[in-house]
């Protein structure tokens, strides 16, 4: 790990990332699901937006089974036919409805089920999904993305969540404290987003983001 320090002190370019992601077989939504990484993550890997830190960096070495030279571009070539990957069971999960990443709305009821990756769901037992309408979010999950939440993990500074307001409308966003308010901001590429803060007694955590997901044929 040592060895590639030195890549990792600034933005990176992982030059052979999507080559071996589609020699595989796989879209940026099947591979972010498989390292079970959010998809703007994985994507912003293959665009040389942001560098993998280096535990993650071995692990999309081995669960690609190719080198970290590979990935960096370092060896003179690649297999041309797919590379093998390590595939993982699915399972499903409740679809509860729409939340908000722009001004609250209120939850609608059970939709569908989605599939997760089984050793995800299995660490969260009573996790959901929610819909996400908006873009207060947008540097962590997209418009029409699916945002897993577990209703039994407690939220620390930064974290991800859905929050009631109020008792009728609930909003994803970041979370904070200062006192004995809860602060909820956004994290977008749009700035019109600001951050709200509202009392303890109005605010009810839903859940705490843990994984996300897209539809099938999502577009991006």
């Amino acid at each position: 790990m040592k060895k590639y320090a030195a890549y990792l002190k600034g933005m990176i370019m992982l030059v052979n990332l999507k080559q071996i992601r589609r020699g595989s077989g796989l879209t940026q939504i099947d591979a972010a699901e498989k390292l079970e990484v959010p998809f703007p993550t994985y994507r912003a890997w293959e665009q040389g937006i942001n560098a993998p830190r280096s535990g993650d960096l071995i692990k999309i070495a081995e669960f690609f089974g190719v080198t970290v030279d590979d990935l960096l571009g370092r060896n003179a070539s690649l297999p041309a036919n797919a590379i093998p990957v390590r595939s993982g069971s699915f399972a499903n999960a409740p679809l509860y409805g729409t939340i908000a990443a722009g001004s609250p709305i209120e939850m609608s009821e059970v939709l569908e089920d989605v599939g997760i990756l089984e050793s995800i769901r299995e660490k969260h037992l009573n996790g959901f999904f929610l819909k996400v309408s908006g873009d207060s979010m947008d540097k962590v999950i997209l418009h029409g993305g699916y945002a897993f939440l577990d209703p039994d993990r407690q939220p620390r500074s930064g974290d991800v969540v859905a929050v009631n307001v109020d008792g009728s409308d609930a909003t994803l966003k970041r979370y904070s404290r200062t006192g004995n308010n809860v602060v909820l901001l956004p994290d977008s590429t749009n700035a019109t987003h600001q951050p709200v803060m509202v009392e303890d007694e109005r605010a009810r955590i839903l859940g705490t983001m843990v994984w996300m997901t897209y539809p099938a044929g999502f577009r991006y």
